[in-house]
């Protein structure tokens, strides 16, 4: 009993004693100074890596827990990372030691802050993290759990990465899982290629199951991403990983799902994963850090990539890059196909281009990254192309682009374009070469016989051009030119603007002199002027002058819109003005809105050179989408006619001035443009000399156009050969749509012999409907007889009704009576004989028969006189002598064929 109860005593004496000493001994700064040692032996061995500072704080056996305080840690060569923390708990069970045969460790780190660099997107903390959670080689250490609080972790490289996390984040280790669940507070990072993201907040849990390969990922991020516009700088990313399906999703607020990535991947050494997104292309840009204007370049890329990546080789690439909807300031320019095909750090594949102005083009490139990134690439046009609405087609095949590129010279490459017109099949081509350093392009080739170089810089106010044109006699046709303070240049000598009008409107304008534009752009904006120098055009289709020419213009581009203010045109004879003009395009580069006023002042016109006008007026031009018109009023101060009023060929001249010159009009719009007479029109040609009064309105399109209004006849004549009829009244009714066609109303009187006569005309211009009448009557063909050779009783009025009518309505209604050189000059050579007329008979007069003829011989209006003779007898002789005491008294003396004499005595009354 005894012996039990000493021994009891015993080890209760050890164990008070052992106690004690732990007590002391956990205490103890000497013990901690070499409980510190040892652990950062160890630690440092085990992780390759040097401790600068730790110090014990606490340490307690009995719980097996250990804080310590001021732990700074840094990589093997002081560089690659560094993490501190102010405090680091460590806490293990004696009981988990003794039943698993393990040191089971549960540590919180407090207040951690961590740098590292990054290398090819690996940071290189990560590999002593994943070291530390594995734990010293050869030892029974199980990490049962680990907590960091309140830290910190900053990146970066040396050129471009930045970034820094403020993150909590739980490790817990069991038997079957390992989870681990962070959170990051506020992040911020920035990159040269894909720029700023700020209030980055995340959560991600990471989940580790026995047996796989693969852990389960789950993570969801948001941040602002400052280099985007402002609706669309909220990123959302969320990625799901796991062994059977993986997804990774980029979107935004306002634009939705961007990017997309889909892939299995059963193995990190193997992974294949398909990529696709859509998103607008100044998204792509601003994330791959190209920060143009995205006010200038618009529209959606679309992809989709296969990606295998395998340890130690290159990464392969497979798929298609498409960017459509393409814009450049709001002007459409079609859409880009690029398919990718990456191998041993060589891409190659198709390339084809749906230009919106220039057609379908197609083509390969080549490009090796090793070989000092050397690549070479072709395009072609496919198929021909419409140039504009315009009968030019640009070839297809024999239109190419090739090009090749290095890191040290950047592009250089070749160009071939070939232009054939539909209709006359000639043909017009140029070639040249091109380099570019991704600043500056350079353009050289040649037209014809003709060279130019084509400058282009891009800086920060845009893209600017300077060039020159030369023709084969070395004389500079055209330059552009931008000065020291920013001043931009360009001349061009009208001879370029003439070639261009005839090979692409086939319309000849003669002129000479050169066009100055000048002026400054900044902003997306050019504000200059507008100027003819020294010059003389032609002003299509007359024959007046363009002598001076001046406007001041704003182009801007962002806006799409064209202005001229303050626009001077100074003809030979006449001005015309324009106070402001407005043009604007639409997304195709197409005309969608104008506003322009014209004013034209004492304008001389010429049309065919029969057709002269001086003109002053305002018209307006406009035109919103799909509808154009033209408006104003014409007044015309002096004008004089050569041709023939009742004719077609004069009708259809009218709405000549209103017709565009072009072989094909771009547009159609309505026309309502009234014109009239200030004075009447003087027309004279060889049988109308009269003055008229115009009250036209000009309706229609501009490709149909037509008339509607009156032409008044206020005086004239109709000059008959032998007398001739005066005007009393006439008009010309223009009604749509017999434009050509007009109706007429006309009445002329005159006096031949002894007769009153009067020409009434009515019907239309192609249908006209001609009665004469005379008192004392006459019939319709003695009457036309009369008018054209001063006597009624001829015989051609018997024996040529029909012919005599035609005739007629040729003289009234047909084209130009020009008097011919023979005309006059048997005028001339018988002016002393025209009184006198000779008259055949071919009628057997008073029983006698025989072929007859009559002398007829006008001494003056009063004074007649008349010899006939038949030729068969003789003997057969009249003679007849009139004289007219007035209008209704007629005296005549007559020696018959029987050698009688008499007399008659004429008088007419009037009721």
């Amino acid at each position: 009993m005894i012996r039990r109860s000493f021994v009891f005593n015993l080890l209760i004496a050890l164990l008070v004693g052992g106690f004690i000493t732990l007590l002391v001994m956990q205490n103890d700064d000497r013990f901690k100074q070499k409980c510190q040692v040892a652990l950062v032996n160890l630690f440092e061995q085990a992780f390759d890596c040097h401790v600068l500072s730790a110090h014990i704080n606490k340490l307690n056996i009995f719980s097996g827990s250990i804080i310590i305080d001021s732990v700074s840690v840094v990589a093997q060569d002081s560089v690659s990372w560094r993490w501190q923390a102010h405090e680091v708990k460590i806490k293990t069970s004696w009981l988990y030691l003794i039943f698993k045969k393990k040191i089971g460790l549960e540590i919180t780190l407090n207040e951690i802050f961590a740098s590292s660099l990054v290398e090819k997107q690996h940071p290189k903390i990560v590999d002593h993290v994943l070291r530390m959670i594995d734990g010293p080689p050869g030892m029974p250490i199980d990490l049962r759990s680990l907590k960091i609080a309140q830290s910190t972790l900053q990146l970066n490289n040396s050129e471009s990465f930045n970034a820094q996390l403020t993150f909590n984040a739980q490790l817990s280790n069991g038997p079957e899982q390992i989870k681990l669940v962070c959170y990051i507070d506020e992040g911020m990072c920035s990159d040269n290629c894909f720029g700023a993201i700020e209030n980055v907040q995340a959560t991600c849990i990471v989940e580790k199951y026995a047996g796989k390969k693969i852990p389960h990922i789950t993570c969801s991020v948001q941040g602002q991403c400052l280099q985007l516009p402002s609706a669309a700088q909220q990123i959302l990313a969320q990625v799901r990983i796991n062994d059977k399906e993986s997804t990774i999703v980029i979107g935004s607020k306002s634009h939705g799902e961007l990017i997309k990535a889909r892939g299995l991947i059963r193995d990190l050494n193997n992974m294949q994963i398909e990529v696709a997104g859509e998103m607008p292309l100044e998204l792509l840009t601003r994330f791959c850090g190209q920060y143009i204007d995205t006010d200038a370049i618009q529209g959606i890329a679309q992809g989709k990539m296969e990606i295998k990546a395998v340890p130690g080789k290159e990464i392969e690439l497979n798929g298609s890059v498409q960017l459509r909807d393409l814009n450049y300031r709001a002007m459409r320019l079609g859409s880009f196909t690029l398919d990718v095909q990456r191998m041993n750090c060589v891409w190659q594949g198709n390339v084809q281009m749906d230009a919106a102005f220039g057609g379908l083009w197609k083509g390969t490139y080549h490009f090796d990254e090793k070989k000092k990134q050397q690549g070479t690439g072709t395009l072609f046009l496919d198929q021909p192309h419409q140039l504009g609405t315009t009968a030019f087609y640009v070839q297809s095949h024999e239109t190419m682009i090739n090009c090749s590129y290095d890191n040290q010279s950047g592009m250089n490459g070749s160009y071939a374009f070939k232009m054939m017109h539909d209709k006359n099949e000639s043909s017009y081509q140029t070639h040249g070469n091109f380099q570019s350093d991704g600043k500056k392009i350079q353009l050289d080739g040649v037209y014809n016989n003709d060279t130019y170089q084509i400058v282009t810089l891009i800086d920060n106010e845009g893209i600017v051009c300077t060039g020159s044109y030369v023709d084969e006699k070395n004389k500079t046709l055209g330059t552009i030119e931008r000065a020291a303070d920013g001043a931009i240049t360009s001349t061009i000598d009208y001879s370029v603007l003439r070639l261009l009008f005839e090979q692409l409107f086939n319309i000849r304008v003669k002129g000479q002199g050169s066009i100055t534009l000048h002026g400054y752009y900044h902003d997306s904006r050019f504000d200059g002027s507008l100027a003819m120098n020294n010059g003389t055009i032609q002003l299509v289709p007359t024959y007046n002058f363009i002598n001076d020419f001046k406007t001041e213009m704003c182009l801007d581009f962002s806006a799409r819109k064209v202005t001229f203010q303050n626009a001077f045109m100074k003809l030979h004879e006449g001005s015309m003005k324009c106070a402001r003009a407005v043009c604007m395009l639409d997304k195709d580069g197409a005309v969608s809105f104008v506003h322009m006023p014209l004013v034209m002042e004492k304008m001389f016109l010429n049309f065919e050179k029969d057709c002269f006008m001086v003109v002053s007026g305002a018209t307006i031009f406009s035109k919103t989408n799909d509808h154009a018109a033209i408006t104003g009023r014409i007044i015309v101060d002096k004008s004089q006619l050569k041709k023939n009023l009742f004719s077609l060929v004069t009708s259809k001249q009218f709405v000549a001035p209103f017709k565009i010159p072009f072989e094909q009009t771009v547009f159609d719009g309505k026309l309502d443009v009234a014109v009239m007479t200030r004075k009447p029109m003087s027309i004279k040609t060889s049988f109308l000399d009269s003055d008229a009064a115009i009250d036209l309105r000009i309706k229609g399109t501009i490709k149909d156009p037509l008339v509607a209004g009156t032409i008044s006849l206020s005086r004239g004549t109709l000059a008959f050969p032998y007398k001739p009829l005066h005007i009393m009244h006439g008009k010309l009714y223009f009604v749509p749509p017999h434009t050509f066609d007009p109706e007429i109303t006309l009445v002329a009187k005159g006096r031949a012999r002894h007769f009153d006569l009067s020409l009434r005309i009515g019907g239309s211009v192609q249908h006209p409907h001609i009665s004469f009448e005379s008192t004392p009557p006459l019939t319709e063909e003695q009457i036309i007889t009369l008018l054209l050779i001063g006597s009624e009783s001829g015989s051609f009025s018997l024996i040529m009704p029909t012919l005599i009518m035609n005739n007629m309505q040729h003289i009234l209604f047909g084209p130009e009576q020009s008097t011919s050189k023979l005309e006059t000059y048997f005028k001339s050579l018988l002016a002393p004989l025209k009184n006198i007329r000779i008259v055949p008979s071919f009628t057997d007069q008073s029983g006698r028969g025989g072929l007859r003829g009559a002398i007829e011989i006008d001494v003056n209006d009063q004074l007649h006189g008349l010899i006939q003779k038949n030729f068969s007898q003789l003997e057969d002789t009249k003679f007849e002598v009139e004289y007219l005491l007035s209008d209704d008294l007629t005296v005549r003396g007559i020696k018959d064929e029987h050698n009688d004499l008499g007399g008659e005595v004429e008088m007419r009354w009037k009721f």
